[in-house]
C-alpha cells in the first residue's frame, strides 16, 4: 500500500479498539506510512452556544482525559519509531473525521468494525462521502495476511484493487489471492411469455447453450485479464448470478467458503458500487466466517469535489 502514505484512524476511546490499533500497526511495519493520525471526536455538548461563550473551557478537562486515554492506547499498540499522532476534537464525528481527511489530504481512512453482523452508520457513511480509500477492520487480530479476495470487473478499480494487491506480494507477506469474476446468466438475456411445452423446451435449450458460452467467456475474460495483469499464481474462479440477483451474494458465499483475511474492491465498476455491496456483503457476513479487513479503494480524488461542497469548502 505505498500510494497510502497518510492514514486517519478514528478511534472510540470510550471503547478501547485494542485489536484496531495493533492490526494497524501491523499493517503500518510493512507498509511503512509517512502519516498516521489517530483521531477521536467527542460529541458536542448539547448546552446553547450563548452558554459556551460565557465558559469558553468547559470541555476542556474531557479533551485532556480522552487525549491521555488515546496516548495510553497508542503507547501499547505502536513501536515508538511508527510516525503516530493523536488529534482529539469536538463535534460530528462524520464531519470532522471528514474535515480532518481534507485538511490533513488523507490516503486512507480505517474504522473498527465490533460487530461483523452489520457495518455502523458511520462507516457507511464515510465510505459513501470519503474522498480517500477506506478500509474497515474487524475487532479482532489479524496476525498475518494470508488470503486475499479480490472481486474483479475488469475496471480501472479492479486495476486499483490488483495494485494494492502487488504490495502485499512485494512486501513478501506471501498471501494467497484469490480473484472471482462475477457475470449474468443467461436469464439476463432470456424473457418472454411461454404459451406451449415446445416453446418451453426451446428456451430451456436455449438457456443451456448460452450459459455454456458465457462460462467460456467469462473464464477466458478473466485469464486474460490476469495474464495481462502479470498475475500467474492468482486463484481463478467464476460464478454467475440470474436477472434480479444481487452481485452481493456471490461474492458473500466466496467470503463463507475461503474466509479470506483480507477483501479489497472498487468503490465503483461497471455495474455496481461498494457503498451498495457494503449491504448486501459486508452486512450479511456472519461472525463466524467474517473476520476479514475490508478496503474499499476510490480514485484519486474521487468525491474531491462533493466533499468541498458538503463542508462548505471553497476551491
Amino acid at each position: 500500500m505505498k500510494k497510502f502514505e497518510r492514514w486517519m484512524v478514528g478511534v472510540d476511546v470510550s471503547n478501547p479498539e485494542t485489536n484496531l490499533l495493533k492490526n494497524v500497526s501491523a499493517i503500518a511495519d510493512r507498509f511503512t506510512p509517512n502519516e498516521i493520525h489517530l483521531v477521536y471526536v467527542i460529541k458536542e455538548l448539547d448546552i446553547p452556544k450563548e452558554v459556551l461563550m460565557d465558559i469558553p473551557d468547559l470541555m476542556l478537562p474531557d479533551l485532556k482525559l480522552r487525549k491521555a486515554k488515546l496516548e495510553e492506547m497508542a503507547t501499547k499498540a505502536f513501536h515508538p519509531e511508527q510516525p503516530v499522532s493523536m488529534h482529539v476534537l469536538s463535534g460530528n464525528q462524520l464531519t470532522e473525521l471528514l474535515k480532518f481527511e481534507n485538511a490533513r489530504k488523507i490516503d486512507l481512512a480505517i474504522l473498527g468494525r465490533r460487530n461483523m453482523n452489520r457495518v455502523g452508520v458511520l462507516s457507511k457513511k464515510v465510505v459513501r462521502k470519503s474522498a480517500c480509500s477506506v478500509m474497515l477492520m474487524p475487532d479482532s487480530y489479524i496476525e498475518e495476511v494470508k488470503s486475499i479476495l479480490v472481486p474483479l470487473d475488469f475496471s480501472d478499480y479492479s486495476d486499483l484493487a490488483m495494485s494494492v494487491v502487488n504490495d502485499f506480494v512485494k512486501a513478501d507477506l506471501g498471501p494467497i489471492v484469490h480473484a472471482l469474476h462475477v457475470y449474468k446468466d443467461a436469464t439476463k438475456y432470456l424473457s418472454q411469455v411461454f404459451e406451449t411445452a415446445d416453446e418451453i423446451d426451446a428456451i430451456l435449450s436455449k438457456r443451456g447453450e448460452i450459459n455454456e458460452r458465457l462460462t467460456a467467456y467469462a473464464k477466458h475474460e478473466l485469464e486474460e485479464y490476469l495474464t495481462k495483469m502479470k498475475k500467474p499464481s492468482v486463484q481463478r474462479h467464476i460464478a454467475s448470478i440470474e436477472r434480479g440477483k444481487s452481485v452481493g451474494q456471490p461474492i458473500d458465499a466466496m467470503i463463507d467458503r475461503l474466509r479470506p483475511d483480507l477483501l479489497i474492491m472498487g468503490s465503483k465498476g461497471k455495474t455496481t458500487s461498494a457503498t451498495a455491496l457494503l449491504g448486501e456483503v459486508s452486512e450479511s457476513v456472519l461472525p463466524h466466517n467474517g473476520q476479514h479487513m475490508t478496503l474499499i479503494i476510490k480514485l484519486a480524488g474521487e468525491n474531491k469535489g462533493f466533499l468541498r461542497s458538503l463542508l462548505n469548502l471553497g476551491r
